[in-house]
């Protein structure tokens, strides 16, 4: 894992782990990052690194042994939880993270058909894209852990992420140059944007002041990073 100096895009601090690394989670005020592995021999785990400190550590199980799955971070804002998506068991992870320890786990799709997911700004609910058997958004209300009606999309999503006013999604479409725009309070998809690379749109970040998105492409021949003017819509 590099710490990376955004201000001059130097890496500050290089860690190693002895698992092949997911995902990461940043906390709020920066302290603390959660890394989501898989040992490749036992279970899932999400992995503390202390900034402050440069420690690494303690390891948060959050599978059972022999429970191996993709993972995906998502951050709750008051930083008090973090849920984990195991995709390949199609399930939901709460970690609470005052106790450091799993909750019980929240299922939301079959075996490898969740891809990602987001949690609003303001901590109300956490959605999960799913892109089979047909594309679709599945809600998680935070404050009870359940699983709300799904959400119909025209297209199969993969990685997802929410402008921070949180009227916004925006949706990698698998096997498509596109990301789509999401109104959540209307419950309805934008005009689609083309990132004119490839056809594997996988994952999209957002900057804190909501004007940019950057979408990672894996197709082949690509693996870059794509930027949208969130201002105009347009890569």
């Amino acid at each position: 894992i590099h710490a990376i100096a955004l201000s001059t895009n130097t890496i500050l601090t290089t860690y190693t782990l002895p698992y092949t690394v997911n995902e990461i989670g940043i906390s709020n005020d920066g302290n603390n990052a959660y890394v989501a592995n898989t040992d490749q021999s036992t279970t899932t785990v999400i992995t503390l690194i202390d900034r402050n400190t440069n420690t690494i550590g303690p390891d948060i199980q959050v599978a059972a042994a022999g429970g191996l799955s993709s993972a995906h971070i998502a951050m709750k804002p008051d930083g008090t939880a973090l849920y984990v998506l195991l995709s390949d068991f199609g399930i939901v992870v709460p970690v609470d993270l005052l106790t450091n320890t799993a909750g019980v786990a929240i299922p939301v799709a079959a075996s490898g058909q969740a891809a990602n997911m987001f949690i609003t700004p303001d901590g109300s609910r956490a959605y999960v894209s799913r892109i089979a058997p047909a594309g679709e958004l599945i809600p998680i209300d935070i404050a009870t852990n359940t699983v709300l009606p799904s959400i119909p999309l025209t297209f199969q999503p993969f990685g997802a992420n929410t402008t921070p006013n949180g009227a916004t999604a925006y949706i990698t479409a698998a096997f498509a140059d596109q990301v789509v725009p999401f109104n959540l309070t209307a419950l309805t998809e934008g005009t689609p944007i083309s990132t004119g690379v490839s056809t594997l749109p996988i994952t999209i970040a957002i900057t804190p002041d909501g004007t940019k998105a950057y979408v990672a492409d894996a197709g082949a021949g690509t693996n870059c990073v794509t930027p949208i003017d969130l201002t105009t819509n347009t890569a």
